[in-house]
């Protein structure tokens, strides 16, 4: 038996879920949400643990308040928190134990923030652009670094490190694999909301409500532009298809998901937008070790070959829980030089290794930088792709959604849902020219 809608949104997370809220607020009730998993959220996901907390091992923040669709929304239901979260607050240990100065922490990191202004405006200058963020912050930092006279050579090398630290934080924050692919000319792209930024929610951040069945669409030459086969065998014919599908999903599976296959500018834009993962590991204890102001550690490594942490991706294996346990407890011990007591759990999410998602989020990666030959892959993104209808008409039957297409906000919950709010437009507007001119002619 086929079943039969005027829109299917592949994927029940945050942007199919804001494509399908607009859809039915502009009038379209037969719409469909096929989700490939067992709950609601796609990214975002709340685990409930055994002490009768939760924790998010996916989406945690709501950043920003001004021109925030995610905080407009949750703010009046009072699900915003008076908790905000601050990014490298804490003390820095080195690996030899060593609680670093901080305002010797400060002044480094209050440079590197200074550069990372700079970049936002490099694609608009005239001077030469450097191959990528990576290769831009060293050439930066090194003008800086060593022409300094009031540094000992022991305070550089400290320096230096903290220079490498926070190197590694601007990878975790932009879930790429090495900093060496971020591109510097697309660094001023993403605009944070303005207001306070990195806000938790005081519930759950997503409730798990519904179970339904997801996979792969085809089209046929039916009276439905397009029909979608499920891995269960079910049969869905629509109009139209919302794909929220992740990024790192789309990479892996295109070739198999669509037939006929992607336009070669659709499929060479997937391809060219970054996509990484970055990874939760949480410990509980039994009683907290820590004071009542501790705010955070970070780890600064001081060796002869300070550790970069490029990941080579054939290479990545899913560390076992056991193990994964030892090693963090061991690195808290090395920096610390405390005797941390043994959790109790841990927990970790796996959004890597998770074939419905195969990564966290995306990032602007020097393959995206716009060009002549091939565009601007997030603008390719954001169009549909289309059927002839005559030969004057065409029907949008195709489009994608997520967080990887907002040209502002990406790697954001509130990217992902004003990316599927603006996204359902195009089926929407269709439809009421449509309406327009069939009022046009019977008139």
């Amino acid at each position: 038996m086929k079943r039969a809608f005027d829109v299917i949104v592949i994927g029940a997370g945050a942007s199919g879920l804001a494509a399908a809220k607009e859809l039915e607020h502009n009038g379209i009730e037969s719409v469909c949400i096929l989700e490939g998993s067992d709950r609601v959220g796609g990214r975002i996901k709340t685990i409930d643990t055994p002490s009768g907390g939760f924790i998010d091992i996916g989406a945690q923040w709501i950043h920003g308040q001004k021109d925030n669709y995610l905080h407009d929304f949750a703010a009046p239901l009072g699900l915003v928190g008076e908790r905000v979260s601050v990014d490298g607050e804490g003390d820095f240990y080195t690996d030899k134990h060593e609680l670093l100065n901080e305002s010797l922490v400060s002044e480094v990191l209050g440079v590197l923030s200074s550069f990372k202004k700079d970049a936002e405006n490099i694609s608009g200058s005239d001077n030469a652009i450097p191959e990528s963020m990576g290769h831009y912050l060293k050439e930066r930092f090194n003008d800086y670094l060593y022409p300094l006279v009031n540094r000992t050579p022991k305070e550089k090398k400290i320096m230096e490190a903290i220079f490498h630290w926070d190197n590694r934080w601007v990878r975790i924050d932009n879930a790429c694999d090495s900093l060496n692919n971020l591109s510097v000319t697309r660094w001023g792209d993403f605009l944070p909301c303005k207001g306070h930024y990195n806000m938790n929610p005081n519930i759950n951040y997503c409730k798990e409500l519904v179970e339904t069945p997801s996979g792969h669409y085809k089209r046929h030459d039916g009276s439905y532009p397009v029909f979608l086969k499920c891995k269960n065998g079910r049969v869905y014919e629509c109009n139209h298809v919302i794909v929220t599908c992740s990024l790192g999903y789309l990479k892996k599976n295109k070739d198999s998901l669509f037939h006929p296959r992607l336009p070669p500018t659709v499929d060479k834009a997937i391809e060219n937008v970054g996509f990484g993962v970055i990874d939760k590991i949480f410990l509980e204890f039994e009683k907290p070790f820590w004071g009542p102001d501790f705010t955070g550690c970070h780890l600064v490594w001081t060796g002869n070959e300070i550790p970069d942490f490029n990941r080579n991706k054939p290479d990545t294996k899913l560390i076992n829980g056991n193990v994964l346990h030892d090693k963090c407890v061991f690195l808290l011990r090395k920096f610390t030089g405390q005797n941390i007591p043994e959790p109790i759990r841990i927990f970790r999410s796996k959004w890597g290794t998770d074939e419905l998602f195969l990564g966290s989020y995306s990032h602007r990666s020097i393959s995206s930088d716009p060009s002549e030959k091939e565009g601007d892959p997030i603008q390719i993104l954001n169009q549909p792709i289309y059927a002839k209808v005559n030969t004057k008409q065409r029907f949008p039957i195709v489009v994608f959604a997520g967080e990887a297409n907002s040209a502002k906000y990406f790697s954001t919950v509130h990217g992902a849902l004003s990316n599927g709010r603006s996204q359902a437009s195009h089926y929407i507007n269709r439809m009421k020219n449509t309406e327009s001119m069939s009022l046009t002619s019977k008139l």
